[in-house]
């Protein structure tokens, strides 16, 4: 029996990690050695194993950490043949595959295994109460920052709730969607170039930021959980959550909220994120391994898996044709359906998650800032904290 080492990640427990592969097993005669990596400890661990070898044959990896294990030649493609065994491109959330392939490269180097976006929840009754018609509150950034102002002028203690706190990683995947929606982006088409600085991008980032005004200054510093559980206590009108919600869900006991419970896409561009499978090129050492480790990818990117998977997890099919049988009510798939198919990805860029991470500690300072003086000069603050970052990875994408 041919035995393959699978890496996933994550800080709660996976199905994954229980009897979910027993069926794949059997069917193909592969023991399938699962090791699951925390969160924190996640990407040193891959960047070591990039460096030094000796890692797993295939591992679930976060979407945006593909480019830069390519750029270390350290993962083996999927050949065409691979991926039209699968359905085609055609079967998943066109997103889900942006982070897969490189700019200038026509090679597919990782399979969309789970996908990830973000939406808004709102109050029914607050929104009527403030006379604002929920069927346009929301359709984009002048709009949402309209609706929070009439929601305030109608008394609403806690408009807006969301995270504040630091560090909070997620705020430019949330942020991106105000960002692109103005019609900037972070970096160019060709990956050499930062664009965050220009004119389009800052139009969306202070846009974005000067919805922190909305914020009650008893809703400062709040975790994401936090965020959702003064929601669903119904002290808030409006908050974003990913996919996390549904069961989430089961535990609210407010009926007021749930029962005036609604979902928006987010305005502008949603950000989709998620995770890929990919085979190590180090597994090509071994082609029996190298055909079981394709052989699992297959398994879990196929529709039947995703299917499964979603129904024990908190995760969002990367196949379209799986995600009608995830979420209940149905007006939730509706919503995330929506923001999967109209959002996008970020550009694949070598260095990404160095300018992430970067990014994401300077957001957070931005926001720190705003939360110490709602009254600053967001243009003011927005070059401060971000100009020299700008000009920082400018030198490093150039070279």
């Amino acid at each position: 029996m041919t035995e393959i080492s699978f890496s996933i990640y994550g800080d709660q427990p996976s199905p994954l990690e229980g009897s979910f592969l027993q069926e794949f097993q059997a069917q193909h005669r592969v023991q399938v050695h699962v090791s699951r990596m925390l969160w924190n400890d996640a990407w040193p661990k891959l960047l070591n194993f990039a460096v030094y070898g000796g890692g797993p044959d295939i591992s679930q990896i976060g979407a945006i950490w593909t480019s830069t294990l390519v750029s270390m030649n350290a993962l083996r493609p999927f050949t065409s043949q691979e991926i039209n065994g699968l359905g085609g491109t055609e079967s998943f959330f066109a997103p889900t595959w942006q982070s897969t392939i490189l700019p200038g490269r026509s090679e597919v180097w990782g399979i969309p295994f789970t996908a990830f976006t973000y939406l808004l929840l709102y109050r029914r009754d607050l929104l009527q109460r403030a006379g604002i018609a929920e069927e346009t509150a929301f359709e984009s950034a002048e709009a949402i920052a309209e609706t929070l102002q009439r929601l305030r002028a109608a008394g609403v203690k806690s408009p807006w709730v969301v995270p504040s706190g630091q560090p909070y990683r997620a705020r430019v995947h949330i942020a991106a969607s105000w960002i692109w929606g103005a019609g900037g982006d972070f970096v160019s088409d060709d990956g050499r170039r930062i664009l965050f600085d220009q004119p389009e991008a800052r139009v969306g980032i202070k846009a974005f930021f000067e919805l922190y005004r909305y914020l009650s200054p008893s809703d400062y510093n709040l975790t994401h959980d936090e965020c959702l559980r003064r929601f669903a206590s119904g002290d808030a009108a409006v908050t974003i959550t990913g996919s996390s919600l549904p069961s989430a869900l089961k535990s609210w006991t407010v009926s007021q909220v749930v029962e005036n419970l609604g979902t928006a896409v987010v305005p502008g561009v949603p950000w989709v994120g998620g995770s890929n499978i990919v085979i190590w090129r180090e597994a090509q050492v071994r082609p029996e391994r190298e055909r079981a480790a394709v052989l699992l990818a297959n398994f879990l990117a196929s529709q039947s898996t995703q299917i499964k998977y979603a129904a024990v997890s908190d995760s969002i099919p990367a196949r379209s044709n799986a995600l009608p049988h995830k979420f209940e009510p149905v007006s939730f798939s509706q919503t995330f359906e929506q923001a999967l198919r109209t959002g996008r990805s970020y550009k694949p860029t070598l260095i990404w998650v160095r300018l992430l991470n970067d990014l994401s500690r300077t957001f957070d300072m931005i926001t720190a800032d705003i939360l110490a003086d709602p009254p600053l000069d967001v243009v003011h603050a927005l070059s401060e904290r971000l100009d020299p970052l700008a000009r920082r990875f400018d030198l490093m994408l150039s070279s």
